[in-house]
């Protein structure tokens, strides 16, 4: 029994994997596949799912590192807190009224510091994702769909939103590079 032609599989050129040429993305490695045969919405709705994977990507793994951060930072918070607490307490400064406001400054101060390194630890784990992972994706499809920079930057500018993360890796042309010039005052 012969396959049918939209059937056959091909390997991916990230990874390997046997992948179904009407695919547009492999299933393995979740890198995007390109043909110069696909129509203009499947080409389109590839964008659409490698701009949205990646930044998804970012998303997750910002968010990971800043919810671990934002724990290791109030547990050492707490501890350094108590330790004030037992210090203060030691020295015989037994007033209750003192010592709930030493506890609030301390607790207050923890919770700042930790949401400092959770936002600190959200936007390094972005860039090192970005780097080391979506960065290279893209450039390789861009490549590989003979996109400049600015050409993807503009059509993934009309994909994701405004607050996304993958936003700010993006390189958007300026006005006079768009072929319009800034109004003359």
């Amino acid at each position: 029994m012969r396959a049918r032609a939209d059937f056959l599989s091909a390997p991916c050129p990230n990874c390997g994997a046997n992948v179904l040429t009407q695919q547009t993305s492999c299933p393995a490695c979740g890198a995007p596949l390109y043909s110069e045969n696909l129509s203009p919405e499947a080409k389109q709705e590839a964008m659409r799912e490698l701009v949205e994977t990646s930044n998804e990507r970012l998303v997750s793994s910002g968010t990971s590192a800043a919810e671990s951060a934002f724990g290791i930072g109030c547990s050492l918070g707490g501890m350094a807190s108590l330790l004030l607490l037992l210090i203060v307490f030691a020295f015989g400064w037994r007033d209750w009224t003192l010592l709930a406001i030493v506890a609030l400054v301390a607790i207050l101060t923890a919770t700042g510091f930790s949401a400092w390194l959770a936002n600190r630890a959200k936007s390094a784990t972005i860039r090192t994702t970005y780097d080391r992972e979506v960065g290279p994706q893209i450039e390789r499809y861009a490549r590989e769909n003979r996109l400049t920079g600015l050409e993807f930057s503009a059509l993934a500018d009309q994909i994701i939103a405004e607050d996304a993360p993958l936003r700010s890796y993006l390189t958007f042309p300026s006005e006079e590079e768009q072929g319009q010039t800034p109004p003359e005052e």
